[in-house]
């Protein structure tokens, strides 16, 4: 039978918000004006300020808000999130002359409606991706700060005009790195944050959200062509929008243009290599990645994936097992586990690892997908019954549970309604293989050979190189010659 591993996005459904509110937020920033500084820097130099400050005053504002403490995200998931999140607008400048110093006050409005932003952070907590992306994103806007500090201090004691000029164009390109570094947080929540809850797979945010991620992205790329944090962002929209190949290419400028943080690449170059089933490449990357940074959660579930695709199962339980040490709330590992044991034939430990990721969120279509499988591979087909329509109810067009819902009819023989869920599975996703598997198998058993060999021969036509494909090649192409003796 079929399955479907989730490979990097996941969204989990948590209790909706009870009560929303607004909050509005002021802030004022400000910068003192040196000798060597002119007003254009200087004002952008305060509405930075007053941006930190705004954002610096949401984020606390939010870990009051009962709603959104319950999400159990923690202080430095907020705080990523919440750049991408909120915007801030500038409302006012003024120039004040306090004794002899010019000072620039910029003031700036944040309006904070706690439903929405709580909808944001919930469809980005357990998204891998975007959250491995928004703290890199945090960390750089971070150092970016430290290193503006230093600039406008080496700006004060400079005195030479060659030394000046120098030190404004680099504190010209730090302040333009702060305001890109602005732009990809917001792209990456408006992509991010609007993954289908029940598809946890690429290819599955809003395509209004990938429009504003594009428009965001593209705006940021002006404003530095080389920067490689907006290249890897152009990546991750690309491989959203199934553009495998284009993404990898994204990747790739990222990393030759020196990014700093080299194993979120390579873990995103291992994402797009699986994506087009280069699994061995795919698996270096994410080695590379883990290299660098042993304790990425979405490198090494993603190695695991790789290798179980690639049939080293064995391999991929141990990566499992690591992030499930590092984080034993892991659902997507749960779940992945539970995969990597069906396919080994150990289908107790299977379900009961699917169990547990079900226990800790309900609301995956495609994990009470899996533990169908598991059951009906233990002969349970009606407990495999059950557990398909509980995912068609979360998401009636998920394709796997239709299919293997039809698969589990062809069983029990209601050959008819079996191919009617095959020909709605079709429907949702023309490229799913397997589907022509479980058509053939209806035919044959109603006696209809020729579509049955149709069907048959189509999944030859269809069927990608994984090593579950492989397994079920032989068996169809034996299938096929007992139709054709």
């Amino acid at each position: 039978m079929a399955f479907l591993s989730i490979l990097v996005l996941t969204h989990l459904i948590a209790a909706p918000f009870s009560a929303a509110e607004i909050k509005i937020i002021t802030a004022t920033g400000e910068y003192r004006m040196g000798d060597n500084d002119t007003r254009t820097d200087a004002k952008r130099l305060a509405l930075l300020d007053a941006k930190r400050l705004a954002l610096e005053q949401a984020g606390t504002y939010l870990e009051s808000v009962t709603e959104v403490k319950n999400l159990g995200v923690t202080r430095d998931e907020l705080n990523a999130y919440t750049a991408g999140i909120v915007e801030v607008t500038e409302v006012s400048t003024k120039d004040v002359l306090e004794a002899i110093t010019h000072v620039l006050r910029v003031q700036v409005v944040t309006k904070i409606d706690t439903g929405v932003v709580w909808s944001a952070i919930n469809g980005l907590r357990n998204n891998d991706i975007a959250k491995a992306q928004l703290l890199a994103v945090r960390d750089e806007r971070d150092r970016l700060r430290r290193e503006l500090d230093e600039r406008n201090r080496e700006l004060v004691a400079l005195k030479t005009n060659d030394e000046i000029s120098k030190a404004y164009r680099d504190r010209e390109k730090t302040i333009t790195k702060l305001d890109v570094n602005s732009l990809l947080a917001r792209a990456l929540v408006e992509s991010g944050a609007t993954v289908s809850n029940a598809s946890p797979v690429v290819g599955t945010s809003s395509p209004e959200g990938r429009l504003r991620a594009r428009k965001t992205l593209y705006e940021a790329l002006d404003k530095d062509p080389a920067n490689p944090m907006v290249h890897n962002g152009i990546g991750l929209l690309l491989m959203d929008e199934r553009k495998f190949n284009e993404a990898y290419k994204e990747f790739h400028v990222a990393l030759l243009n020196n990014s700093p943080y080299p194993e979120t690449i390579h873990s995103n170059l291992g994402m797009a290599l699986t994506a087009m089933h280069d699994y061995k490449g795919a698996i270096n990357e994410y080695r590379e990645a883990l290299k660098i940074n042993p304790d990425l959660l979405v490198a090494r579930n993603n190695l695991g994936e790789a290798l179980r695709t690639n049939g080293d199962y064995d391999g991929a339980i141990a990566e499992y097992r690591t992030v499930l040490k590092l984080d034993p709330k892991h659902v997507i590992a749960l779940n992945n586990l539970g995969l990597a044991l069906h396919e080994k034939g150990d289908e107790e430990r299977a379900i009961e690892n699917f169990r547990a990721a079900i226990q800790l969120n309900p609301n995956l279509a495609i994990i009470h997908n899996n533990l169908g499988e598991a059951l009906a591979a233990k002969g349970d087909i009606d407990g495999a019954i059950s557990e398909y329509r509980k995912g068609l109810e979360i998401q009636p067009d998920a394709a796997f549970p239709r299919m293997n819902l039809g698969l589990a009819l062809v069983v029990k023989g209601e050959h008819e309604k079996a191919i009617a869920e095959f020909r709605k599975a079709q429907f949702y996703q023309p490229d799913l293989a397997f589907v022509h598997i479980g058509l053939g198998a209806a035919y044959k058993a109603m006696g209809r050979l020729p579509d049955a060999s149709r069907e048959f021969k189509e999944y030859l036509r269809m069927a990608p190189d994984t090593a579950l494909d492989r397994l079920w090649t032989g068996r169809v192409r034996a299938m096929l010659a007992d139709i054709e003796k």
